[in-house]
């Protein structure tokens, strides 16, 4: 992709994801950064970033960071904004962060604002649905954003506020990386919403965690070591530090390529925002797809769906002759 189709594409959905955040965040000045992702997913810590540089851009002052295991509310008298990190899902495919929002809604005083920043709904049963009905879905003072029409439709009626938003990675513009190496670099899942066949061997997911990190990590979350968690939580700077260490990696392990074949919403999000090309292979819970529909239909994009990753290496080979 020519740097100025790139420059289009990324400012197109700059512009509308900072419109639509600021409907969510209408009234608010200071915030509270909650689940925050002290871990390898190398997409949720895009997606700090880009909500880093919008919360930045508008002038909103964080107070501070707190990832899950180091929020506890009946320490947190403040009233500045909860802003709940986006990304995943809702429901039952990852219970401890839909247990941490949930215990969150009813924790916090009625009157503090709740932003669930943009997030995708999949509920994996209606034992879920009811808990987020019960809970983050009927209390009062909270913005919910949903990053497709799937989802908007899912919560349409159960929640007061919900709003579409696009991924909040988008705020974070173009990317800089190295200049490709090699024709194609594959980006594949390896957890539960991967919809490949057992053990297909093409292509590395995200790296996962270096000795340090994790030694660091398990100390963040008894609130020991060099940092408390206390000191800590209250450094959003050095969050930021710990994200853009972690997105990085990512994008070293894109760059290579010319093309990236993925299955990844966020390798397929950071590919293009550095000029790439991408052949992306739905998840099982088919984010991708929804999230091209939602939001691609009026861009020049670089980007082609396709039903498998057969199809996938077909075209990647194809296009390679």
């Amino acid at each position: 992709m020519d740097r100025s189709t790139v420059e289009r594409y990324v400012g197109a959905m700059r512009e509308k994801v900072y419109a639509k955040l600021d409907i969510i965040h209408t009234g608010v000045s200071n915030i509270t950064v909650v689940d925050f992702p002290d871990h390898n997913n190398v997409g949720d810590n895009a997606i700090y970033l880009g909500e880093l540089a919008y919360w930045r851009d508008r002038g909103h002052e964080i107070d501070a960071v707190y990832s899950q295991h180091g929020y506890n509310p009946a320490l947190d008298t403040g009233m500045s904004t909860l802003a709940i990190h986006g990304g995943g899902n809702f429901g039952g495919l990852y219970p401890t962060h839909s247990d941490f929002r949930y215990a969150l809604s009813q924790s916090a005083r009625s009157k503090r604002t709740i932003i669930q920043m943009p997030q995708s709904v999949e509920f994996v049963d209606d034992t879920d649905r009811m808990r987020f009905c019960e809970t983050l879905g009927a209390r009062p003072a909270t913005r919910i954003g949903v990053r497709d029409e799937t989802s908007l439709k899912d919560l349409g009626g159960q929640t007061a506020e919900v709003t579409l938003v696009p991924d909040a990675f988008h705020a974070a513009g173009f990317i800089d990386s190295e200049e490709p190496t090699t024709d194609v670099v594959y980006l594949l899942r390896e957890d539960k919403e991967s919809a490949l066949d057992e053990g297909y061997g093409q292509g590395v997911d995200w790296t996962r965690l270096g000795l340090l990190e994790r030694a660091g990590q398990r100390l963040r979350r008894q609130g020991i070591g060099p940092l408390p968690a206390s000191r800590f939580n209250r450094m959003p700077e050095a969050w930021a530090a710990q994200a853009d260490r972690r997105f990085r990696g990512g994008v070293n392990l894109l760059a290579p390529g010319e093309v990236v074949v993925t299955d990844r919403l966020h390798a397929m999000l950071i590919a293009l925002q550095m000029g790439r090309r991408v052949i992306a292979v739905d998840n099982n819970v088919h984010k991708l797809s929804r999230y091209i529909d939602t939001w691609f239909a009026d861009l020049t994009v670089p980007l082609e769906l396709v039903d498998s990753m057969a199809e996938a290496t077909r075209l990647a080979r194809r296009n390679r002759v």
